[in-house]
């Protein structure tokens, strides 16, 4: 958000797999300079966000994939699968956004 405000036009965003429309009312909150929506979903993505390492962030983005219906498989040597406790906070954190 704070790019957004110091005049930053786009969004990169490891969540737009799972949850494309909150995404976009992030992107959209953030460009209409909306604080108090904005800041609303950036709490949530922020909490989403937690989960991931550098250890899992191969196998963190795979599960968002899977999480939002695509297939991504399993993550490659020498990367494990996501944690399943953190997989299943994951999808209720995205859940709830």
């Amino acid at each position: 958000m704070l790019d957004s405000l110091l005049g930053g036009k786009g969004m990169v965003s490891l969540f737009g797999f799972a949850v494309p429309e909150q995404s976009l009312e992030l992107y959209e909150a953030c460009m209409k300079g909306d604080l108090a929506r904005g800041t609303r979903l950036g709490v949530k993505f922020a909490e989403a966000y937690s989960y991931v390492t550098e250890a899992n962030e191969v196998a963190f983005l795979k599960a968002v994939v899977e999480i939002g219906g695509g297939r991504a498989g399993p993550p490659r040597f020498p990367y494990a699968p996501l944690d399943q406790g953190v997989r299943r906070k994951l999808e209720s954190v995205l859940r709830d956004i």
